[in-house]
């Protein structure tokens, strides 16, 4: 059903455009808000390393568990971290949280979202093997279009505070968790 392939396309365009909007602003977080300075290179590394384990067991778990189940764990890894990070900064620290809370947060983040990443194409292209070529094109560029603004949108938030990117994580997570459950129930109608 293509209705799944939308829901799917949109998930990813949600937590791409959250991801974006960390890659654009790690600098400026990293260094100004959370006050790293020169130290930002091997901090962000610690992010990208993070990412890139979730992109190893990804292929090591999607033929046991399946690409649906992992996604939608990869939805609450991402949600509820962002969340709870975004609850604690707002009641204790206002605009950023210490570096050890800020990560604490962050990389399962980025584990999620690096599970969701694969995942969540392969899911939107299930249904297209027919014409696979023109609907990864399609689902492509479709879901970067839609994450550019979206991601620019949190980016040209943050100024003094982690709360737009927390925020953006935990709105856009929950938007993606809710466009899985969304693609599943239209796919076994």
């Amino acid at each position: 059903d293509t209705r799944a392939t939308v829901f799917y396309a949109l998930g990813s365009a949600a937590i791409f455009g959250a991801f974006a909007a960390f890659l654009s602003s790690a600098q400026q977080i990293y260094e100004e808000i959370l006050g790293l300075g020169a130290l930002f290179p091997l901090v962000f590394a610690l992010t990208a390393v993070s990412f890139a384990i979730a992109q190893y067991t990804n292929s090591r778990l999607v033929m046991r568990l399946g690409m649906r189940r992992i996604a939608r764990i990869a939805a609450v890894i991402v949600v509820v971290p962002a969340s709870i990070v975004l609850i604690f900064t707002l009641i204790f620290y206002g605009d950023a949280p210490p570096l050890w809370l800020f990560l604490a947060g962050i990389i399962p983040v980025f584990l999620g979202a690096a599970l969701m990443f694969s995942n969540l194409t392969a899911l939107a292209l299930e249904p297209l093997g027919h014409i696979a070529g023109t609907a990864s094109s399609v689902v492509m560029s479709t879901s970067t279009l839609l994450a550019i603004p979206l991601g620019g949108l949190i980016a040209g938030m943050i100024e003094t505070s982690v709360v737009p990117m927390l925020a953006g994580f935990a709105c856009l997570g929950a938007v993606t968790w809710a466009c899985i459950e969304l693609a599943e129930r239209v796919r076994t109608d």
